[in-house]
Order: structure tokens, then C-alpha cells, then sequence
């Protein structure tokens, strides 16, 4: 998922949580680590018996071209966008390495802005935990709804369900965004968060995006007047049922992001 702020931090921000190049990267994150894994290596075997047909080849191309069209588009409407994922480093990038080259660029910190960043969710959900561990007294932390974070290890060793994997990646996701929301929301002293949204293909992305707005609509009071749209795509779309997604989301974004109702 990443999340696109304006660059009229006042006016527009916009969230695209799991960017479509990259949405094959939480297949399986549902179910026991050790199955994640393993899918996540069997990425270097994509091609490994051959090269593409013409008609891959050509349906990949068209792919990228509508890939790197809507990327564009999300970076001249925000300043900061995010991708935030459940995978492990560094899956976003070996993905755009192997199918999307011609967006490399995009993900490139120039100093200057109008690149794309990469959160990896289950990284910022560890370091809370250590900083729990660590903290003498408690912390002040809000959890999303049927989320308990656990004082123990980074890796639990014991098997987990598939309740609990799903409460585990919901709130990797709750937290990585709250982080990302308070640092752009966080550059002018006295700023109220303005407008988010959050698109991606698996549940996670939106219960936490849901839970974030509400704890801290809570919190904030009635002057804060945070409007959040969040779109829950289809889960494993064909490349052409991709390419022409993107291709309707890059026409939509403009008028997602500036939708002012709530």
C-alpha cells in the first residue's frame, strides 16, 4: 500500500496503500511465515525455463507503460508517496527490478522530492515491539481494533493461526502508516491531518487505514476534519485486468484525491 500526500499539505493527501507493481507481494502473508518465504524465493524461478513468448512480452510492456503512467501521475499530486508492505526486504524492489526496470527511476532519492518510498511494514510492527520491551514505564500507544501486539521476540517461534497472522498484519500496516501520516502531518507546527487514501488488494490495508483515521479523529477532537477514502481492489487480476486497473486508477486519482466529502 502506499500513501501519496499533497504538495499542498493544507488541501490533498492522498494514500495508495500497495502500489499494483507490487501487489503480488503479500500472496500468502495469511498463512505460516515459512509458506511466505518460500514463495517469496520462488520469484528468482519466474523464468527460469525460458525466455517470454511475444504475446507475454507484449502484455509485460503494456503493463509497464500503464505502471510507470500512474506512479507518475500519484508523484504530481503528492509530494510523499509510500509504498507500505507486509513482504520482506527487499521484495518491492527485487519486483521492480525483474518486472518493472523502466520505474527504477522513480524510486531513486534525488534530495529534491517526487520519489517513491518503500516501508516495509513488519520492520516499523518490530521496532515497537522492542521499544515496548525496552520501556521502564508503559507507552502511550493506540492499537487498531483486535490487534494485541506481543512483549516477546521479533519471531515468534511457535505457530501461529491465521486469526493471528491477520491481526499481526493489520497492525504491521496500523503502525507503518500512523509513522508515515505523523511525519508528513508533523512539518508545520499545529497541522491536523487533511485527506487519505489507501488503495490495495488485500483487507489489511483497510481495516488499519479505517482504524488510524478513527483514533485519531478520537483523539483530535471535533476540528479535525480528516476526510479518508479507502479502495479495496481485486486480489490477483490477470496482467491485462492489471493493466487496464491502472490505467482507469491514473484517469480517477486526480478526483480521489481532491474529493472533499469524508
Amino acid at each position: 500500500m502506499s500513501r501519496i500526500l499533497s504538495k499542498d499539505s493544507s488541501r490533498k493527501v492522498s494514500n495508495v496503500e500497495e502500489a499494483e507493481c507490487c501487489r503480488n507481494a503479500e500472496v500468502g502473508v495469511d498463512v505460516k511465515e515459512a509458506e511466505e518465504e518460500q514463495e517469496e524465493e520462488d520469484l528468482s524461478e519466474c523464468f527460469a525455463h525460458g525466455e517470454l513468448t511475444s504475446e507475454q512480452s507484449s502484455l509485460l510492456k503494456d503493463w509497464q507503460l500503464a505502471l510507470f503512467q500512474y506512479l507518475t501521475t500519484a508523484l504530481t499530486l503528492s509530494s510523499h508517496v509510500v509504498i507500505v508492505t507486509n513482504s520482506r526486504r527487499p521484495w518491492v524492489e527485487t519486483c521492480v527490478s525483474k518486472f518493472a526496470p523502466n520505474c527504477k527511476k522513480l524510486f531513486t532519492d534525488t534530495g529534491s522530492g517526487g520519489s517513491l518510498t518503500v516501508v516495509y511494514a513488519r520492520e516499523v510492527l518490530h521496532q515497537r515491539r522492542r521499544e515496548r520491551v525496552l520501556a521502564s514505564n508503559g507507552w502511550d500507544c493506540s492499537l487498531p481494533m483486535g490487534f494485541a501486539m506481543p512483549s516477546l521476540p521479533v519471531k515468534n517461534p511457535l505457530p501461529v493461526s491465521n486469526g493471528e497472522m491477520t491481526g499481526e498484519l493489520t497492525g504491521a500496516k496500523f503502525f507503518a502508516m500512523q509513522r508515515e501520516a505523523k511525519a508528513f502531518y508533523m512539518r508545520y507546527a499545529g497541522q491536523s491531518w487533511k485527506n487519505i487514501i489507501s488503495l490495495g488488494d488485500m483487507i489489511y490495508e483497510h481495516v488499519a487505514v479505517i482504524e488510524m483515521a478513527m483514533l485519531h479523529q478520537a483523539a483530535g477532537g471535533s476540528h479535525e476534519q480528516l476526510r479518508v477514502k479507502s479502495l479495496l481492489l481485486p486480489e490477483c487480476p490477470g496482467i491485462s485486468e492489471l493493466t487496464l486497473s491502472l490505467c482507469f486508477s491514473k484517469l480517477m486519482l486526480p478526483a480521489r484525491v481532491g474529493q472533499n466529502s469524508v
